[in-house]
C-alpha cells in the first residue's frame, strides 16, 4: 500500500485492480495491459466440443490453499453426485490426499463426509499441454476462488471455450459477461453453483451458446 502510495504508474488488467489502485493512490495514472496466455492455450490446443467431452465432468485448476475455495463447494458436488452418478471431478495441482497440512486435512474430511471418494480425482501436478487436454475433455471449468484478478485459468479456460462457472469476485467479472460467455455467482451463495452446473449440464443449447462466446 505505501509503495503505491508513492509510484506515479501503475498497469494492471481488471476493473478490481484498478479501483483498488485508484482507492490508495487517487493521483496514480493507470494502464490497461492484458496478458498473453501459453502457447497452448490457443490454436494449437484445439477448442472445446460437447461430443468431445465427458459428459457431467468438471475441471478445477487448483485446490491447495484455502483461497481457491476448493472447500466451498463440496457440500454443492455432493447434491450433483446424487442427481449424477457418473460425475467426476478432476483437480489440478498437488494432490489433497497426499499432502500433510490442516487445510489438507480439512479438505479430505469433508470429502468423506459427503460420500465423495469416487468423484473427485486429483491428477497431480500438471504441465500446460496437459492442462489444455483436460480442460478441453471437461462438460464444466469451476472457478470457485474467494478472490481472484485476472485467473490464468479462467482466461485459458475461456480462450479454448470451455462451459466456464465461476464465483463473482475480484476482477471476473471483467473476464466474464454473465449469461453470455459463463456464469458467475455470488461468493456467499454457494447453491448457485449446483444450480448452474447442473443447467449446463442438461441444457445443450446452453453448453453450445457459453462455449461459442
Amino acid at each position: 500500500i505505501q509503495l503505491l502510495k508513492e509510484v506515479k504508474h501503475a498497469v494492471g488488467r481488471t476493473d478490481w485492480d484498478k479501483a483498488c489502485v485508484l482507492h490508495m493512490n487517487p493521483n496514480i495514472n493507470y494502464y490497461e495491459c492484458g496478458e498473453i496466455l501459453r502457447e497452448e492455450f490457443y490454436e494449437k490446443a484445439g477448442s472445446w466440443s460437447l461430443p468431445n467431452c465427458r459428459k457431467h465432468s468438471i475441471f478445477i485448476s487448483q485446490a491447495a490453499y484455502s483461497v481457491k475455495g476448493f472447500h466451498l463447494v463440496l457440500e454443492q458436488m455432493a447434491e450433483l453426485a446424487e442427481r449424477y452418478a457418473d460425475l467426476r471431478i478432476y483437480v489440478a495441482g498437488v494432490d489433497l490426499g497426499k499432502e500433510d497440512s490442516a487445510y489438507a486435512s480439512y479438505v479430505m474430511e469433508l470429502i468423506h463426509t459427503y460420500h465423495l471418494q469416487n468423484h473427485i480425482i486429483f491428477t497431480g501436478i500438471l504441465e500446460a499441454k496437459e492442462m489444455a487436454e483436460h480442460y478441453l475433455k471437461s462438460n464444466v471449468f469451476l472457478s470457485p476462488s474467494t478472490i481472484e484478478n485476472s485467473s490464468n485459468s479462467v482466461c485459458e479456460a475461456l480462450c479454448l471455450g470451455v462451459p466456464v462457472v465461476a464465483s463473482y469476485v475480484g476482477g471476473l467479472p471483467s473476464l466474464i459477461e454473465h449469461g453470455k460467455s459463463g456464469l458467475l455467482y455470488p461468493l456467499e451463495e454457494s447453491y448457485m453453483i449446483s444450480y448452474y452446473i447442473q443447467e449446463i449440464f442438461e441444457n445443450e443449447k446452453k453448453e453450445k451458446s457459453l462455449s461459442e462466446c
